[in-house]
């Protein structure tokens, strides 16, 4: 939810307070949001803990109730000015109080110009998909062709040749996250080399992941002590 409200805003982690202070007042008056009593809401959210003093009297249910209903009228307003597609992605990682906030979203967006776009993989649940205007689609394996234009898109032929490329499609078997481990690995580890192995499980190629970083910074002196 940070990201979604830090890509509207156009702010940054390493923006200033008095900064994000002032991005927030602007942007909610460009909406026609009162920002007096919304803005600290925002500010809270976003850890700019000098423009939440309100808050201070307020239980942490009630800052979070309030929290979600100021970023569901950012999104109303902003759908009454053009269409607006929210993307949230990798939902099966997401956080209760994010998910909590999303099961309310999916409610309110009902009749709005928005588009919830929620990606997660199989076998998670997911909040709020219990409503008529909520539609759920499988996402099939990548065929070959698409496969291959995976691979392609990471690395040219000059540094996985036909022939490895063709390896890696076959093995892969149309799983995108297979795909790009094992045309990584090919770039960085086996140059030319016609042959591939692929790990079992995602749990074993993440295993994989983590050894070749942990070879690459082995070399790398710790820095002195400050």
């Amino acid at each position: 939810m940070l990201e979604l409200i830090r890509q509207a805003l156009g702010t940054s982690e390493l923006d200033a307070s008095p900064v994000i202070t002032e991005k927030v007042e602007q942007y909610l008056q460009s909406l026609g949001i009162e920002s007096e009593t919304s803005a600290p809401y925002l500010l809270d959210l976003l850890g700019v803990k000098s423009g939440a003093k309100p808050l201070d009297q307020q239980s942490a249910e009630a800052i979070k109730l309030r929290t979600f209903e100021t970023l569901r009228g950012i999104w109303l307003r902003l759908s009454r000015q053009r269409p607006l597609v929210l993307v949230v992605e990798d939902l099966q990682w997401i956080d209760r109080t994010s998910g909590e906030y999303l099961a309310t979203l999916v409610n309110a967006v009902a009749g709005a110009r928005i588009l919830l776009l929620m990606t997660y993989r199989p076998g998670s649940e997911m909040p709020g998909l219990a409503h008529s205007h909520v539609s759920q689609l499988a996402v099939s394996r990548l065929s070959p062709r698409a496969s291959l234009a995976l691979v392609r898109d990471i690395a040219s032929e000059d540094q996985v040749p036909v022939a490895l490329a063709e390896t890696i499609v076959e093995k892969a078997a149309g799983n995108p996250f297979f795909l790009e481990e094992l045309t990584w690995s090919a770039v960085t580890e086996r140059g030319h080399s016609a042959s591939v192995s692929v790990s079992g499980t995602v749990a074993d190629m993440l295993r994989a992941r983590i050894d070749r970083l942990r070879q690459r910074t082995a070399g790398h002196p710790k820095p002195p002590p400050s």
